[in-house]
């Protein structure tokens, strides 16, 4: 019962981060070609973009943003675990439990934080400070969703970190 309300639970969530983190994947080659053009444009052309620093710095944004979730389903992120490494599994898993408290508060300020910003960034139509001056709402944007995603991505962990603490099952992935 209670399994099942996990796995339906964290299979929902890891499908979304899964679904955006496969749309994010796309940004970085964007940010490389952006770059490989103004390399081509200011050194062989001699006519240098007002764009291309600004664009790739915004599709990087973007990039990291949404795919900090994704990371996450996957294990991607850094890991200092000198010590837990050591430990049983079902203790590693239950210290993971603990860490999702330190994710969730940092994260969730984040979150709250940047909420406001991100109105009065719409509310000002702001744009950044630069001679191109492209809209900067939609990065900010990008803050929260971001923190969202990985919040939610965090929380999946630590329901099947606390299921396999207590019962000693994981929980199969999609």
């Amino acid at each position: 019962m209670v399994g099942d309300l996990v796995r339906s639970l964290t299979g929902i969530i890891d499908k979304i981060n899964l679904r955006v983190g496969e749309l994010a994947k796309y940004l970085l080659p964007m940010v490389g070609l952006v770059l490989i053009y103004e390399v081509f444009a200011r050194y062989f052309l001699g006519r240098p973009t007002i764009w291309a620093h600004e664009a790739s710095q915004h599709l990087f944004g973007f990039s990291i943003m949404f795919g900090g979730a994704y990371a996450l389903l996957h294990g991607s992120h850094v890991n200092v675990d000198i010590l837990v490494r050591r430990f049983p599994h079902r203790v590693q898993a239950g210290i993971a439990c603990f860490v999702f408290f330190i994710i969730a508060l940092y994260f969730g300020t984040m979150l709250v934080k940047s909420v406001p910003m991100v109105i009065d960034s719409w509310k000002r139509m702001e744009v950044t400070m630069s001679v191109w001056a492209p809209p900067y709402y939609p990065l900010k944007t990008a803050v929260p969703i971001g923190a969202s995603l990985l919040l939610l991505q965090a929380f999946s962990k630590f329901l099947r970190d606390l299921y396999f603490t207590v019962t000693g099952k994981e929980v199969p992935r999609p």
